[in-house]
C-alpha cells in the first residue's frame, strides 16, 4: 500500500482553509489533510517531520498574506525545514514579481486565489505525482 498523500493548509481564511481541505479530501482519496492559520503555527507542526524523512513529506499550501510571519520569509523558514517540505504558495495577489519571486525561492508551484478549483486540484495531482 502506497503512503497517502499528507497536505498542511495553511491561511488565516477559515473559509479557505475548509474549502481547500474539503477538495483536496475530495480529490486525493486516503488523503491526510490538516489546516493551520499561521506560519509560525505550520513551522512548529511541521518541524518533528523534518528529521523523519521522505515517508514523512508534507505538501504545504500555503497563502502568501499572512499575519505575523509571511511571504518570501515564510517560504524560506518552511524550505530551511529539509526536503520533506513541499510547498504551493497560494494567493490573491498573482502580480508576475511575486510569482517570479516565490518561484525563485524554491516552491514548487504558485496558485492564484482567483484560479477555478478544478485546475487547481489538477496541478496538484500533477505535481504531486511528478509531472
Amino acid at each position: 500500500m502506497s503512503t497517502p498523500l499528507k497536505f498542511l493548509i495553511v491561511d488565516d481564511h477559515p473559509m479557505i482553509r475548509e474549502s481547500m481541505g474539503d477538495a483536496l479530501e475530495s480529490k486525493f482519496e486516503g488523503a491526510i489533510v490538516k489546516k493551520i492559520d499561521s506560519s509560525e503555527n505550520a513551522l512548529e507542526f511541521l518541524t518533528p517531520f523534518a528529521r523523519q524523512g521522505k515517508e514523512s513529506s508534507w505538501w504545504v499550501l500555503m497563502d502568501l498574506g499572512l499575519p505575523g510571519i509571511s511571504g518570501l520569509a515564510a517560504i524560506r523558514l518552511l524550505l530551511a525545514l529539509g526536503p520533506v517540505i513541499k510547498l504551493i504558495t497560494v494567493s490573491g495577489n498573482d502580480d508576475e514579481l511575486q510569482v517570479g519571486a516565490c518561484l525563485g525561492a524554491g516552491v514548487e508551484a504558485f496558485i492564484s486565489k482567483g484560479a477555478p478549483m478544478e485546475d487547481t486540484l489538477e496541478l496538484i495531482s500533477g505535481i504531486a505525482s511528478g509531472e
